[in-house]
Protein backbone atom coordinates (compact mmCIF):
# COMPACT_ATOMS: atom_id res chain seq x y z
CA UNK A 1 0.00 0.00 0.00
CA UNK A 2 1.16 3.95 -0.31
CA UNK A 3 1.58 3.69 3.29
CA UNK A 4 3.89 1.02 3.34
CA UNK A 5 5.67 2.54 0.77
CA UNK A 6 5.88 5.13 3.01
CA UNK A 7 7.16 3.21 5.91
CA UNK A 8 9.92 1.47 3.75
CA UNK A 9 11.16 4.89 2.60
CA UNK A 10 11.32 6.35 6.03
CA UNK A 11 13.03 3.37 6.95
CA UNK A 12 15.96 3.26 4.47
CA UNK A 13 16.50 7.51 5.01
CA UNK A 14 16.53 6.62 8.64
CA UNK A 15 19.54 3.60 7.73
CA UNK A 16 21.33 5.98 5.71
CA UNK A 17 21.90 8.54 8.61
CA UNK A 18 22.34 5.69 10.69
CA UNK A 19 25.16 4.76 8.56
CA UNK A 20 26.46 7.80 8.46
CA UNK A 21 26.93 8.52 11.99
CA UNK A 22 28.91 4.77 12.45
CA UNK A 23 31.35 6.54 9.54
CA UNK A 24 31.64 9.59 11.80
CA UNK A 25 32.44 7.36 14.74
CA UNK A 26 34.68 5.24 13.62
CA UNK A 27 36.90 8.23 11.52
CA UNK A 28 36.55 10.18 14.84
CA UNK A 29 37.63 7.28 16.90
CA UNK A 30 40.42 6.53 14.27
CA UNK A 31 41.99 9.87 14.65
CA UNK A 32 41.59 9.65 18.59
CA UNK A 33 43.70 6.67 18.87
CA UNK A 34 45.86 8.17 16.43
CA UNK A 35 45.21 5.11 13.70
CA UNK A 36 44.26 7.64 10.88
CA UNK A 37 47.24 7.44 8.45
CA UNK A 38 48.40 10.21 5.52
CA UNK A 39 48.62 8.37 2.31
CA UNK A 40 50.76 10.78 0.23
CA UNK A 41 50.42 10.38 -3.90
CA UNK A 42 50.81 12.70 -6.52
CA UNK A 43 47.56 14.35 -7.36
CA UNK A 44 45.81 17.03 -9.39
CA UNK A 45 43.80 19.47 -7.54
CA UNK A 46 41.75 21.01 -10.23
CA UNK A 47 40.58 17.11 -10.39
CA UNK A 48 39.85 16.91 -6.93
CA UNK A 49 38.09 20.06 -6.63
CA UNK A 50 36.17 18.82 -9.38
CA UNK A 51 35.18 15.69 -8.48
CA UNK A 52 34.07 17.35 -5.28
CA UNK A 53 31.73 19.51 -7.50
CA UNK A 54 30.77 16.68 -9.25
CA UNK A 55 29.07 15.13 -5.82
CA UNK A 56 27.91 18.05 -4.88
CA UNK A 57 26.47 19.28 -7.87
CA UNK A 58 22.35 17.54 -6.97
CA UNK A 59 22.42 18.64 -3.25
CA UNK A 60 23.03 22.59 -4.27
CA UNK A 61 20.37 22.16 -7.64
CA UNK A 62 17.61 20.50 -4.96
CA UNK A 63 17.39 23.74 -3.09
CA UNK A 64 18.20 26.25 -6.11
CA UNK A 65 21.55 27.12 -5.10
CA UNK A 66 24.17 28.74 -6.72
CA UNK A 67 27.69 26.52 -6.27
CA UNK A 68 30.35 28.77 -7.37
CA UNK A 69 34.09 27.53 -7.82
CA UNK A 70 36.65 30.29 -7.65
CA UNK A 71 40.06 29.32 -8.53
CA UNK A 72 43.70 31.55 -7.84
CA UNK A 73 45.23 31.84 -11.66
CA UNK A 74 48.65 31.06 -9.89
CA UNK A 75 47.32 27.84 -8.33
CA UNK A 76 49.59 25.08 -9.33
CA UNK A 77 47.74 22.00 -10.15
CA UNK A 78 49.98 19.04 -9.53
CA UNK A 79 50.95 18.33 -6.32
CA UNK A 80 51.79 15.51 -3.82
CA UNK A 81 49.72 14.82 -0.53
CA UNK A 82 46.28 12.78 0.66
CA UNK A 83 43.78 13.65 -1.74
CA UNK A 84 41.31 11.38 -0.57
CA UNK A 85 41.41 13.26 3.02
CA UNK A 86 41.49 16.42 1.13
CA UNK A 87 38.39 15.62 -0.85
CA UNK A 88 37.01 14.74 2.79
CA UNK A 89 37.58 18.24 4.53
CA UNK A 90 35.87 19.75 1.17
CA UNK A 91 33.00 17.65 0.90
CA UNK A 92 32.10 18.58 4.70
CA UNK A 93 32.23 21.56 4.79
CA UNK A 94 30.71 22.61 1.33
CA UNK A 95 27.76 20.08 2.24
CA UNK A 96 27.27 22.05 5.62
CA UNK A 97 26.74 24.90 3.87
CA UNK A 98 24.65 23.74 1.35
CA UNK A 99 22.62 22.67 3.97
CA UNK A 100 22.52 25.44 6.05
CA UNK A 101 21.83 27.97 3.16
CA UNK A 102 18.27 28.47 1.40
CA UNK A 103 18.48 31.35 -0.90
CA UNK A 104 21.61 32.65 -2.73
CA UNK A 105 24.88 30.68 -3.12
CA UNK A 106 27.88 28.55 -1.94
CA UNK A 107 31.36 29.49 -2.92
CA UNK A 108 34.55 27.59 -2.58
CA UNK A 109 37.74 30.10 -3.16
CA UNK A 110 40.81 28.49 -3.39
CA UNK A 111 43.78 30.73 -3.53
CA UNK A 112 47.69 30.60 -3.23
CA UNK A 113 48.76 31.85 -0.55
CA UNK A 114 52.50 31.22 -0.27
CA UNK A 115 55.05 28.98 -2.56
CA UNK A 116 58.70 27.99 -2.98
CA UNK A 117 60.49 25.51 -5.66
CA UNK A 118 59.16 22.85 -3.76
CA UNK A 119 56.43 23.46 -1.87
CA UNK A 120 52.72 25.39 -1.93
CA UNK A 121 50.43 26.53 0.76
CA UNK A 122 46.92 26.58 -0.75
CA UNK A 123 43.98 28.02 0.93
CA UNK A 124 40.54 27.02 0.57
CA UNK A 125 37.29 29.38 1.68
CA UNK A 126 33.95 27.80 1.82
CA UNK A 127 31.28 31.49 1.54
CA UNK A 128 27.82 30.68 2.06
CA UNK A 129 24.69 33.10 2.20
CA UNK A 130 22.82 30.85 5.06
CA UNK A 131 21.67 31.20 8.49
CA UNK A 132 24.75 31.78 10.31
CA UNK A 133 26.26 31.13 13.54
CA UNK A 134 25.61 33.45 16.63
CA UNK A 135 28.96 34.49 18.52
CA UNK A 136 28.39 31.99 21.49
CA UNK A 137 28.41 29.26 19.07
CA UNK A 138 31.70 30.53 17.31
CA UNK A 139 33.73 29.29 20.30
CA UNK A 140 32.99 26.01 20.42
CA UNK A 141 32.38 24.57 16.63
CA UNK A 142 34.91 23.18 16.23
CA UNK A 143 34.22 20.89 19.66
CA UNK A 144 33.35 17.03 19.37
CA UNK A 145 29.57 16.72 19.04
CA UNK A 146 29.14 20.23 19.80
CA UNK A 147 25.42 21.46 17.59
CA UNK A 148 24.83 24.94 17.93
CA UNK A 149 21.91 24.49 19.46
CA UNK A 150 19.83 20.95 20.05
CA UNK A 151 17.15 21.39 17.61
CA UNK A 152 20.32 21.29 14.92
CA UNK A 153 19.86 16.93 15.10
CA UNK A 154 16.69 17.11 14.83
CA UNK A 155 15.89 19.28 11.61
CA UNK A 156 19.05 19.04 9.83
CA UNK A 157 20.82 15.45 11.00
CA UNK A 158 24.22 15.30 11.81
CA UNK A 159 26.30 13.96 14.99
CA UNK A 160 27.96 17.05 16.10
CA UNK A 161 31.35 15.16 14.97
CA UNK A 162 31.76 16.49 11.36
CA UNK A 163 34.04 19.56 11.74
CA UNK A 164 35.91 18.29 14.74
CA UNK A 165 37.18 15.23 12.54
CA UNK A 166 37.69 17.98 9.79
CA UNK A 167 39.78 19.99 12.38
CA UNK A 168 41.96 17.13 13.19
CA UNK A 169 42.86 15.81 9.67
CA UNK A 170 43.73 19.21 8.79
CA UNK A 171 46.10 19.54 11.82
CA UNK A 172 47.45 15.63 10.62
CA UNK A 173 48.14 17.65 7.12
CA UNK A 174 50.06 19.96 9.07
CA UNK A 175 47.72 23.13 8.60
CA UNK A 176 44.94 25.26 10.17
CA UNK A 177 41.32 25.64 10.32
CA UNK A 178 39.12 28.66 11.43
CA UNK A 179 35.75 30.00 10.66
CA UNK A 180 34.02 33.21 10.51
CA UNK A 181 30.15 34.30 11.09
CA UNK A 182 27.43 36.87 10.72
CA UNK A 183 24.12 35.73 11.95
CA UNK A 184 21.11 35.44 9.10
CA UNK A 185 24.10 36.97 6.66
CA UNK A 186 26.27 33.77 6.29
CA UNK A 187 29.64 31.78 7.46
CA UNK A 188 33.06 31.49 6.13
CA UNK A 189 34.99 28.57 6.95
CA UNK A 190 38.62 28.19 5.54
CA UNK A 191 41.66 26.09 6.06
CA UNK A 192 45.27 26.10 4.74
CA UNK A 193 47.25 23.54 3.84
CA UNK A 194 50.84 23.27 2.75
CA UNK A 195 51.25 20.38 0.07
CA UNK A 196 54.36 19.41 -1.78
CA UNK A 197 55.00 20.51 -5.48
CA UNK A 198 55.47 17.62 -8.28
CA UNK A 199 57.82 17.98 -10.73
CA UNK A 200 57.31 20.97 -12.96
CA UNK A 201 54.14 21.82 -11.64
CA UNK A 202 51.92 23.71 -14.16
CA UNK A 203 49.66 26.72 -12.84
CA UNK A 204 46.01 25.86 -13.70
CA UNK A 205 45.94 29.04 -15.87
CA UNK A 206 48.65 27.63 -18.33
CA UNK A 207 45.74 24.41 -18.53
CA UNK A 208 43.20 27.44 -19.90
CA UNK A 209 40.41 26.09 -17.29
CA UNK A 210 37.98 28.85 -16.24
CA UNK A 211 38.72 31.12 -12.96
CA UNK A 212 34.73 30.61 -12.17
CA UNK A 213 33.14 27.27 -12.05
CA UNK A 214 29.06 28.17 -12.04
CA UNK A 215 27.07 25.30 -10.72
CA UNK A 216 22.96 26.34 -11.36
CA UNK A 217 20.34 23.99 -11.44
CA UNK A 218 20.37 21.76 -14.43
CA UNK A 219 23.87 23.29 -15.29
CA UNK A 220 27.41 22.83 -14.32
CA UNK A 221 29.79 25.07 -16.48
CA UNK A 222 33.45 22.98 -16.47
CA UNK A 223 35.89 24.90 -19.26
CA UNK A 224 38.30 22.48 -21.20
CA UNK A 225 37.75 19.24 -19.33
CA UNK A 226 39.28 17.33 -21.86
CA UNK A 227 42.67 18.61 -20.25
CA UNK A 228 43.16 16.10 -17.73
CA UNK A 229 45.60 13.32 -17.94
CA UNK A 230 44.70 9.86 -19.26
CA UNK A 231 43.97 7.08 -16.28
CA UNK A 232 43.94 3.71 -17.10
CA UNK A 233 42.25 2.21 -13.79
CA UNK A 234 40.80 -1.52 -13.81
CA UNK A 235 38.04 -2.06 -11.85
CA UNK A 236 36.91 -5.78 -11.17
CA UNK A 237 33.27 -7.04 -9.76
CA UNK A 238 32.62 -9.60 -7.80
CA UNK A 239 28.66 -10.32 -6.94
CA UNK A 240 26.72 -13.18 -7.44
CA UNK A 241 23.42 -11.20 -8.08
CA UNK A 242 22.66 -10.26 -11.42
CA UNK A 243 20.36 -7.25 -10.29
CA UNK A 244 23.21 -6.26 -8.28
CA UNK A 245 25.41 -6.67 -10.90
CA UNK A 246 23.59 -4.83 -13.35
CA UNK A 247 22.78 -1.99 -11.26
CA UNK A 248 26.50 -1.83 -9.82
CA UNK A 249 28.24 -1.82 -13.71
CA UNK A 250 25.93 0.76 -14.79
CA UNK A 251 26.54 3.20 -12.10
CA UNK A 252 30.22 2.47 -12.59
CA UNK A 253 29.66 3.44 -16.39
CA UNK A 254 28.03 6.54 -15.55
CA UNK A 255 30.73 7.31 -13.25
CA UNK A 256 33.46 6.97 -16.19
CA UNK A 257 34.65 3.54 -15.57
CA UNK A 258 34.72 -0.11 -16.95
CA UNK A 259 34.90 -2.68 -14.85
CA UNK A 260 34.89 -7.04 -15.56
CA UNK A 261 32.41 -8.90 -13.68
CA UNK A 262 32.81 -12.32 -11.45
CA UNK A 263 29.90 -14.75 -9.83
CA UNK A 264 32.27 -15.93 -6.91
CA UNK A 265 35.52 -15.73 -5.42
CA UNK A 266 37.30 -18.56 -6.86
CA UNK A 267 36.65 -16.52 -10.28
CA UNK A 268 37.56 -13.36 -8.97
CA UNK A 269 41.33 -15.04 -7.48
CA UNK A 270 41.54 -16.25 -10.84
CA UNK A 271 41.34 -13.17 -12.58
CA UNK A 272 43.25 -11.50 -10.11
CA UNK A 273 46.28 -14.07 -10.42
CA UNK A 274 46.48 -13.20 -14.60
CA UNK A 275 46.05 -9.98 -14.55
CA UNK A 276 46.37 -6.32 -12.10
CA UNK A 277 43.31 -4.90 -10.83
CA UNK A 278 43.51 -1.44 -9.02
CA UNK A 279 40.12 -1.98 -7.70
CA UNK A 280 38.02 -4.98 -6.32
CA UNK A 281 34.45 -4.16 -5.61
CA UNK A 282 33.80 -7.63 -3.04
CA UNK A 283 30.06 -8.99 -2.17
CA UNK A 284 30.70 -10.35 1.27
CA UNK A 285 27.88 -13.12 0.59
CA UNK A 286 29.15 -15.36 -2.49
CA UNK A 287 28.86 -19.32 -3.20
CA UNK A 288 31.66 -21.17 -3.96
CA UNK A 289 33.90 -19.12 -2.10
CA UNK A 290 33.24 -15.53 -0.38
CA UNK A 291 34.12 -12.35 0.03
CA UNK A 292 35.78 -12.73 3.45
CA UNK A 293 37.59 -16.15 2.43
CA UNK A 294 38.50 -14.30 -1.61
CA UNK A 295 40.00 -11.24 0.12
CA UNK A 296 42.03 -13.59 2.97
CA UNK A 297 43.24 -15.29 -0.21
CA UNK A 298 44.53 -12.96 -2.11
CA UNK A 299 46.08 -10.94 0.61
CA UNK A 300 48.34 -14.03 0.95
CA UNK A 301 49.12 -14.26 -2.40
CA UNK A 302 49.98 -10.72 -2.91
CA UNK A 303 52.30 -11.02 0.25
CA UNK A 304 54.12 -7.39 0.03
CA UNK A 305 54.61 -7.27 -3.55
CA UNK A 306 51.05 -5.57 -4.52
CA UNK A 307 48.15 -3.89 -2.48
CA UNK A 308 44.94 -3.99 -4.51
CA UNK A 309 42.16 -1.96 -3.02
CA UNK A 310 38.98 -4.00 -1.88
CA UNK A 311 36.11 -2.67 -0.90
CA UNK A 312 33.20 -4.91 0.61
CA UNK A 313 29.72 -4.78 -0.39
CA UNK A 314 27.46 -6.10 2.49
CA UNK A 315 23.47 -5.67 2.67
CA UNK A 316 24.79 -5.78 6.89
CA UNK A 317 25.12 -2.37 7.94
CA UNK A 318 26.30 -3.17 11.66
CA UNK A 319 29.35 -2.15 12.93
CA UNK A 320 30.27 -5.34 13.68
CA UNK A 321 30.09 -6.99 9.76
CA UNK A 322 32.52 -3.37 9.16
CA UNK A 323 34.99 -4.40 11.46
CA UNK A 324 35.11 -8.16 10.04
CA UNK A 325 35.60 -6.45 6.00
CA UNK A 326 38.90 -4.85 7.76
CA UNK A 327 39.76 -7.24 10.18
CA UNK A 328 40.11 -9.93 6.89
CA UNK A 329 42.34 -7.09 5.00
CA UNK A 330 39.77 -5.34 3.26
CA UNK A 331 39.96 -1.30 2.96
CA UNK A 332 36.93 0.09 2.85
CA UNK A 333 33.08 -0.64 3.19
CA UNK A 334 29.52 0.12 1.15
CA UNK A 335 26.18 -0.61 2.25
CA UNK A 336 24.09 -1.82 0.16
CA UNK A 337 21.85 -0.65 -2.09
CA UNK A 338 24.47 1.11 -3.19
CA UNK A 339 23.99 4.81 -4.29
CA UNK A 340 25.64 6.30 -6.87
CA UNK A 341 27.10 9.47 -4.90
CA UNK A 342 28.68 6.97 -1.61
CA UNK A 343 30.32 4.61 -4.81
CA UNK A 344 32.02 7.58 -6.46
CA UNK A 345 33.60 8.93 -3.13
CA UNK A 346 35.04 5.64 -1.72
CA UNK A 347 36.64 5.20 -5.41
CA UNK A 348 37.83 8.65 -5.16
CA UNK A 349 39.10 8.51 -1.89
CA UNK A 350 41.35 5.12 -3.21
CA UNK A 351 41.90 6.10 -7.27
CA UNK A 352 41.98 8.79 -8.81
CA UNK A 353 38.73 10.09 -10.93
CA UNK A 354 38.72 8.83 -15.06
CA UNK A 355 38.58 11.56 -18.03
CA UNK A 356 36.17 9.86 -20.27
CA UNK A 357 32.46 8.91 -20.04
CA UNK A 358 29.75 9.49 -18.20
CA UNK A 359 29.60 11.84 -15.25
CA UNK A 360 27.73 11.90 -12.07
CA UNK A 361 25.73 14.81 -12.73
CA UNK A 362 24.77 14.08 -16.31
CA UNK A 363 21.37 15.08 -17.52
CA UNK A 364 19.39 12.76 -18.91
CA UNK A 365 15.51 12.05 -19.01
CA UNK A 366 13.54 12.98 -15.75
CA UNK A 367 9.97 11.76 -15.88
CA UNK A 368 10.01 8.71 -13.60
CA UNK A 369 7.47 7.26 -15.34
CA UNK A 370 8.82 7.56 -19.19
CA UNK A 371 9.62 3.72 -18.85
CA UNK A 372 6.22 2.84 -18.70
CA UNK A 373 4.25 4.67 -20.86
CA UNK A 374 4.81 8.28 -21.88
CA UNK A 375 0.93 9.14 -22.17
CA UNK A 376 0.45 7.89 -18.44
CA UNK A 377 -0.05 10.69 -15.81
CA UNK A 378 2.49 10.57 -13.18
CA UNK A 379 -0.41 11.03 -10.46
CA UNK A 380 -2.19 7.90 -11.73
CA UNK A 381 0.90 5.96 -10.87
CA UNK A 382 1.05 7.68 -7.53
CA UNK A 383 -2.40 6.78 -6.64
CA UNK A 384 -2.09 3.14 -7.80
CA UNK A 385 0.50 2.74 -5.24
CA UNK A 386 3.22 1.57 -7.54
CA UNK A 387 5.25 -1.19 -5.79
CA UNK A 388 8.35 -0.15 -7.26
CA UNK A 389 10.50 3.20 -5.90
CA UNK A 390 10.27 5.23 -8.78
CA UNK A 391 13.13 7.93 -7.48
CA UNK A 392 15.61 4.97 -7.02
CA UNK A 393 15.18 3.18 -10.17
CA UNK A 394 15.43 7.15 -11.69
CA UNK A 395 18.56 7.43 -9.46
CA UNK A 396 20.35 4.44 -10.42
CA UNK A 397 19.66 4.72 -14.41
CA UNK A 398 20.33 8.40 -14.35
CA UNK A 399 17.07 8.37 -16.62
CA UNK A 400 17.80 6.32 -19.38
CA UNK A 401 15.07 4.39 -20.17
CA UNK A 402 17.06 1.93 -22.33
CA UNK A 403 18.78 0.81 -18.66
CA UNK A 404 15.70 1.38 -16.87
CA UNK A 405 14.09 -1.61 -19.01
CA UNK A 406 16.91 -3.89 -19.03
CA UNK A 407 16.98 -3.60 -15.24
CA UNK A 408 13.39 -4.55 -14.83
CA UNK A 409 13.94 -7.75 -17.58
CA UNK A 410 16.75 -8.78 -15.22
CA UNK A 411 14.54 -8.45 -12.49
CA UNK A 412 11.25 -10.30 -13.61
CA UNK A 413 13.88 -13.28 -14.98
CA UNK A 414 15.78 -13.75 -12.18
CA UNK A 415 13.51 -13.22 -9.19
CA UNK A 416 10.50 -15.96 -9.49
CA UNK A 417 13.38 -18.31 -9.89
CA UNK A 418 14.92 -16.90 -6.44
CA UNK A 419 11.27 -17.56 -5.18
CA UNK A 420 11.31 -20.88 -6.41
CA UNK A 421 14.66 -21.71 -4.71
CA UNK A 422 13.32 -20.42 -1.67
CA UNK A 423 9.83 -22.23 -1.75
CA UNK A 424 11.89 -25.50 -2.09
CA UNK A 425 14.83 -24.97 0.88
CA UNK A 426 11.76 -24.11 2.85
CA UNK A 427 9.86 -27.13 1.84
CA UNK A 428 12.64 -28.92 2.48
CA UNK A 429 13.23 -27.50 5.30
CA UNK A 430 17.36 -25.76 4.92
CA UNK A 431 17.36 -22.98 7.28
CA UNK A 432 21.16 -22.16 5.52
CA UNK A 433 19.45 -22.38 2.40
CA UNK A 434 16.58 -19.98 3.26
CA UNK A 435 19.10 -17.56 4.32
CA UNK A 436 20.48 -17.75 1.25
CA UNK A 437 17.58 -16.97 -0.96
CA UNK A 438 16.10 -14.68 1.67
CA UNK A 439 19.43 -12.59 0.99
CA UNK A 440 19.95 -12.77 -2.46
CA UNK A 441 16.33 -11.49 -2.69
CA UNK A 442 16.60 -9.02 -0.26
CA UNK A 443 19.49 -7.32 -2.07
CA UNK A 444 18.53 -7.69 -5.36
CA UNK A 445 14.98 -5.78 -4.44
CA UNK A 446 16.36 -3.11 -2.67
CA UNK A 447 19.19 -2.31 -5.40
CA UNK A 448 16.31 -1.98 -8.24
CA UNK A 449 14.18 -0.38 -5.83
CA UNK A 450 11.02 -2.95 -4.26
CA UNK A 451 11.09 -2.09 -0.94
CA UNK A 452 7.80 -4.11 0.15
CA UNK A 453 10.08 -7.32 -0.94
CA UNK A 454 12.87 -6.45 0.31
CA UNK A 455 11.80 -6.01 3.64
CA UNK A 456 9.81 -9.08 3.98
CA UNK A 457 13.07 -10.93 2.72
CA UNK A 458 14.79 -8.88 5.29
CA UNK A 459 12.78 -10.66 8.19
CA UNK A 460 12.71 -13.99 6.55
CA UNK A 461 16.54 -13.92 6.44
CA UNK A 462 16.38 -13.11 10.27
CA UNK A 463 14.52 -15.78 11.28
CA UNK A 464 16.36 -17.95 9.08
CA UNK A 465 19.57 -17.19 10.50
CA UNK A 466 17.93 -18.07 14.07
CA UNK A 467 17.23 -21.45 12.25
CA UNK A 468 13.41 -20.64 12.98
CA UNK A 469 10.76 -20.99 9.73
CA UNK A 470 7.72 -20.63 11.45
CA UNK A 471 5.57 -18.57 9.36
CA UNK A 472 8.06 -18.64 6.25
CA UNK A 473 5.70 -20.58 4.19
CA UNK A 474 3.24 -17.18 4.35
CA UNK A 475 5.98 -14.80 4.09
CA UNK A 476 7.14 -16.00 1.02
CA UNK A 477 3.07 -16.03 -0.49
CA UNK A 478 3.39 -12.39 0.43
CA UNK A 479 6.89 -12.42 -1.63
CA UNK A 480 4.55 -13.82 -4.69
CA UNK A 481 1.95 -11.35 -4.41
CA UNK A 482 4.55 -8.44 -4.88
CA UNK A 483 5.85 -10.03 -7.32
CA UNK A 484 2.83 -10.05 -9.21
CA UNK A 485 2.55 -6.56 -8.65
CA UNK A 486 5.55 -5.55 -10.24
CA UNK A 487 4.66 -8.00 -12.92
CA UNK A 488 1.44 -6.49 -13.58
CA UNK A 489 2.78 -2.76 -13.11
CA UNK A 490 5.61 -3.52 -15.51
CA UNK A 491 2.86 -4.49 -17.89
CA UNK A 492 1.23 -1.79 -17.86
Amino acid sequence: SAQQLEYAQTIRTSAKHLLSIINDILDFSKLEAGEMHLEILDFDLYKCIEEVVDLLTPQADAKQLELIIEFDNKLPRLLKGDSGRLRQILLNLLSNAIKFTFKGNVKLKTTLQSETDQTAIIYFAIIDTGIGIPEEGMQKLFQSFFQVDASTSREYGGTGLGLAICQQIVSLMGGKIGAESVVDKGSTFWFKIEFDKQIAATPISEFQTAKVLECTPQELVVVNPKLTCKENIKILVAEDNSINQAVILNQLQMLGYEADCVTNGVEALELLKKQDYDLVLMDCQMPVMDGYTTTQELRHHEGNKRHTVVIALTANAMLADRDKCLEVGMDDYLSKPLEQEDLARVIQRWLPSPVEGGTSNEQHATNPSEFLDASQDVSDLQDSSPPIDLARLERISRGKVAIQQRLLQIFLETTPKDLEALERAILAPNPSLVEHYAHRLKGSAANIGVPAMSAIARELEGMARQQSLDGAKEMVASLWQVMERVQAFVKN
